[in-house]
């Protein structure tokens, strides 16, 4: 009976710890959804009014958001690996 009631806290806690790893990217990803309200609407299409400074500071400010959003992508959906010991190894 004991066993049983600590293998399902231990499943629970288990999800609970997934959940909860995921807080740190849900809070990175509403940054980045903000920053990007608030450079490109606000900044950009209210506040400047030249349209070709409009105009290269979104293509300048998306060439490095679509990086920012692919690096990031990659860096939390990339498993880690660990070094290989023979890599390890002094050099002769």
């Amino acid at each position: 009976m004991r066993r049983g009631w600590k293998m399902a806290l231990s499943a629970g806690l288990r999800g609970c710890r997934r959940v909860l790893s995921w807080v740190p990217v849900l809070v990175i990803v509403l940054v980045v959804l903000w920053s990007y309200y608030a450079y490109v609407f606000e900044l950009c299409l209210v506040t400047v009014l030249s349209r070709a400074e409009k105009v290269i500071y979104l293509i300048f400010y998306h060439a490095i958001f679509v990086f920012f959003t692919w690096t990031y992508w990659k860096s939390i959906f990339t498993l880690p690996l660990q070094p290989n010991q023979k890599n390890m190894a002094a050099p002769k």
